[in-house]
């Protein structure tokens, strides 16, 4: 750990270069409940269609980036993805821009002034305050499928639980025990599921004393010294041009779940994945 990298990572969170994510409804209700529509793209490549993992289903509690670059790359390989997002903000990516794709929603009748026209009819335009999706969000949430949940109402956590029952793979980012105070953690979840791959993804690791911490790359980056040996030899830390520690900690969850899934097939039974931000920087 360096004081200078510390320092340079604290002017970035606080500086300009943090984005305000907007609060706006990506659902008609906040009723804890399935919807039967999804809120995401997919790719037009039939990557889910027979994919190596095709017939496994991932329920992806995961946001911003390294939980959903992981969920990515096994929807990629024919994964099914259940995203949860929050009722009426969804994940804060959602709004992180530019660039948007704007939004499209078809309306009944004759185009109106603040519509526009495709081939497949008269789209509505959404207003100016709600420029779209961004394209951050897009690209790390391919080939899934998402739904609205509260899990702080018991409709919702019960929806989990029923979603749970019939996954093979869990993922999740949030602090170390936060999903464990909602009956949500792998014990209460492999009771119901003892086939279940529990993977948590956290800043900092399920034990020792900086568990409670949220992670962000760029902490992590100063933290593990790579801001260090980044940049001019006699100048200050600087932090890399993408969040490469969010990625390499995906991938690392990625491949440890696909070793799980190996192991699985032997052993009848999942496990608990804990992986972290610092442990996967420091062994990069």
């Amino acid at each position: 750990m360096t004081a200078k990298g510390l320092n340079a990572a604290a002017a970035m969170l606080n500086g300009s270069r943090v984005r305000q994510c907007l609060q706006r409804r990506l659902f008609s209700g906040c009723a804890p409940r399935l919807h039967t529509t999804t809120t995401t793209t997919t790719t037009d490549n039939g990557a889910t269609a027979d994919g190596p993992l095709s017939g496994i289903r991932v329920l992806d509690m995961t946001r911003i980036l390294a939980g959903p670059y992981c969920t990515m790359l096994l929807g990629d390989l024919g994964a099914d993805i259940i995203k949860i997002e929050h009722p009426t903000r969804g994940d804060d990516t959602r709004t992180w821009g530019p660039p948007f794709k704007d939004y499209e929603r078809k309306v009944s009748g004759d185009a109106s002034t603040d519509s526009t026209t495709s081939a497949s009819g008269p789209l509505y335009k959404a207003p100016p305050e709600f420029p779209g999706e961004s394209a951050y969000y897009l690209c790390v949430n391919r080939n899934k499928r998402s739904v609205a949940v509260d899990m702080k109402a018991a409709r919702g956590r019960e929806i989990i639980i029923e979603l749970a029952k019939r996954a093979d793979i869990l993922v999740e980012n949030f602090v170390p025990g936060k999903l464990a105070e909602y009956g949500l953690g792998y014990n209460d979840l492999a009771a119901v599921n003892p086939r279940l791959i529990y993977a948590s993804i956290s800043g900092y690791g399920a034990t020792g004393p900086f568990r409670q911490r949220p992670g962000y790359d760029v902490i992590i980056e100063a933290e593990a010294g790579l801001m260090h040996i980044t940049g001019e030899e006699h100048g200050e830390p600087v932090k890399v041009g993408v969040a490469v520690t969010d990625i390499a900690t995906g991938l690392y969850a990625h491949g440890a779940i696909m070793a799980a899934l190996i192991a699985r097939s032997s052993s009848g039974r999942g496990q608990l994945l804990d992986l972290s931000l610092i442990q996967t920087q420091a062994a990069v």
